[in-house]
């Protein structure tokens, strides 16, 4: 199977809430992001020896993700009565704006429901790089 797509083109106003304790909430405002990304996808399932399966995957992103300022306007809001505090400005670091997405893998079924698993997933930007690895040995009956 092979797929081809891209998500949404842009995320407008993104408003989040974090919940830091059972009195506080954290408000961001004054935020923008807006985000593109296209994939190409590819899975290939061949047979192997007594009825077990190989199955290849892989797939490939471009991202681009742009914010407005690497600046959040922040305040505690009042939750149960108590009253929030001043607002303040978090600075953060600057976040790739271009990314390559990759993930490759096999997986390798055995007729008796034992299957191995490798997969590795890599996120590569001007600004970072971020690669992780996955291992699984399941068994179903």
């Amino acid at each position: 199977m092979h797929k081809i797509g891209a998500s949404p083109p842009a995320l407008p106003g993104m408003q989040r809430h974090h919940l830091i304790s059972k009195q506080f909430l954290l408000e961001p405002f004054n935020f923008a992001a807006t985000g593109l990304c296209h994939f190409l996808r590819s899975d290939k399932v061949f047979a192997v020896d007594n009825g077990g399966q190989l199955n290849l995957f892989g797939k490939f992103a471009y991202a681009h993700d742009e914010i407005s300022n690497p600046q959040a306007n922040v305040a505690f809001a009042a939750i149960g009565g108590i009253g929030g505090a001043a607002p303040f400005t978090v600075f953060g670091g600057r976040p790739s704006r271009d990314l390559a997405l990759t993930t490759a893998g096999a997986e390798w079924r055995l007729t008796n429901g034992v299957s191995f698993l490798v997969k590795f997933d890599g996120e590569f930007g001007d600004r970072s790089e971020t690669y992780s690895g996955t291992g699984r040995i399941r068994y179903t009956w």
